[in-house]
């Protein structure tokens, strides 16, 4: 995980850059959980995808993930 701070006139003053490991299906409501965003086109399509894999998506957010929510859907936080 990364965070990397932003402009001291932004609020909040942090962006949580992280990426998350699983299989599908991805747990949509935990981008409302966490409030957070994919970081690229890359990222929405492979949470999109259904090929049954394992997958990596970059995910960005101004909070820290919930690593034990992550956890019970069967994703991990890297």
């Amino acid at each position: 995980m990364e965070a990397r701070r932003i402009q001291v006139s932004e609020w909040p003053r942090v962006l949580y850059l992280y990426k998350v490991r699983g299989t599908f299906h991805f747990p949509l409501d935990m981008l409302r959980y966490d409030a957070c965003w994919p970081g690229s086109s890359e990222a929405v399509s492979a949470m999109a995808a259904d090929g049954g894999g394992e997958v990596v998506v970059e995910l960005h957010s101004y909070k820290h993930p919930t690593e034990d929510r992550w956890k019970s859907f069967g994703w991990i936080v890297l």
